[in-house]
């Protein structure tokens, strides 16, 4: 955990990546949707750090990934890059985005670990940066990701889906087990407030068909992140 710290605290003097932004307002803007996530590795990075450290993807990551359609996929909101790395080990071509700076530079780190282990994910690109301001960061990919993500979109949810229906033939969207159910046990938000539906399997669905998907398949399984991935029309 000590290396974990060193890389908050390196980020946070400004060593890991220099600047955080040449955009001012943009990043400003990121920081107050997300607050403290902008300086932090997350939850479940520093709960697998080891067993990711040696080289091993956490059951959590490999069962989403053999649901997740297309041969080139677009992974937004990656964090350090787990899953997409993960799934570059089955896909012709993954980049996975994000505009955490820490979250980005551990990322390349685990990448880095796990290529001179001679674990090949080196089709995986790691790219700091935001997609609803540059949503053609997209571009050119089959399949788009949201792993715990896109209820954080908030008002911006439906601008976004309308961006990904423009790009990408299916959509992948998980959410969070504990979040939905939370919602279906009819508790409040306070930091997403009405847009927690989206972490529930019927807000997915709703989302996606409104944006032009048909729905391929949901995946409820006990104990786990729900799943519903779309094709469009």
């Amino acid at each position: 955990m000590r290396i974990l710290k060193s890389i908050e605290k390196r980020f946070r003097a400004g060593k890991v990546l220099g600047k955080r932004s040449n955009d001012a307002d943009k990043y400003a803007d990121y920081e107050k949707r997300y607050g403290e996530m902008c300086d932090s590795l997350s939850i479940d990075f520093r709960r697998n750090y080891n067993e990711l450290m040696q080289g091993s993807v956490p059951k959590k990551y490999a069962r989403l990934v053999q649901y997740v359609p297309g041969s080139s996929v677009v992974e937004v909101g990656a964090g350090e890059g787990v899953l997409s790395l993960a799934m570059s080990m089955k896909k012709d071509r993954v980049r996975a985005i994000d505009f955490t700076p820490v979250r980005h530079q551990a990322g390349k780190d685990l990448q880095s670990s796990w290529s001179s282990s001679g674990i090949a994910v080196e089709n995986c690109e790691l790219v700091l940066g935001d997609v609803l301001s540059n949503p053609e960061l997209m571009d050119g990919f089959e399949t788009l990701v949201a792993c715990r993500v896109i209820y954080y979109f908030t008002d911006r949810i439906d601008a976004f889906m309308e961006e990904v229906s423009k790009r990408c033939k299916f959509v992948c969207l998980i959410a969070n087990k504990r979040r939905e159910r939370h919602f279906e046990a009819g508790r409040e938000s306070p930091d997403l407030g009405k847009y927690a539906y989206y972490s529930t399997t019927p807000g997915m669905i709703d989302l996606l068909e409104r944006h032009g998907y048909e729905i391929l398949n949901c995946h409820r399984e006990a104990g786990e992140d729900p799943i519903v991935v779309g094709r469009r029309r």
